[in-house]
């Protein structure tokens, strides 16, 4: 995980760090950026941390490792609801762009 810390940042902590949730402002645009795991309790947290942002908001996944189908699903909808999706790696982008009623494998975490 990065070890950088910004003033506004949010970070999700459960037992050991899974994900870290970096938000800021980009001139017009709310920039949350995630690094690690978007799965379990972390989805909550990410949830609450970019809670009230007016938009425009982008959501920058460069750093973004893996994802569980619920993390996926909520980045469907945050991008179904017009926030912008940047910088995902290829296998994650490949399952945000699976159609959702495709069955998932059990247990299926992007990018493990």
């Amino acid at each position: 995980m990065s070890s950088r810390v910004q003033p506004g940042t949010r970070i999700a902590v459960s037992g050991r760090m899974d994900l870290w949730i970096g938000v800021r402002d980009r001139g017009e645009v709310r920039e949350i950026c995630l690094e690690g795991r978007l799965a379990g309790e972390a989805i909550a947290e990410f949830e609450r941390a970019s809670q009230g942002l007016e938009p425009p908001i982008r959501i920058d996944l460069r750093q973004l490792l893996s994802a569980d189908d619920t993390g996926l699903a909520t980045l469907r909808a945050r991008q179904q609801a017009g926030e912008e999706l940047v910088g995902a790696r290829p296998l994650i982008q490949h399952l945000l762009d699976r159609p959702e009623e495709e069955p998932p494998g059990e247990s299926n975490e992007a990018g493990r």
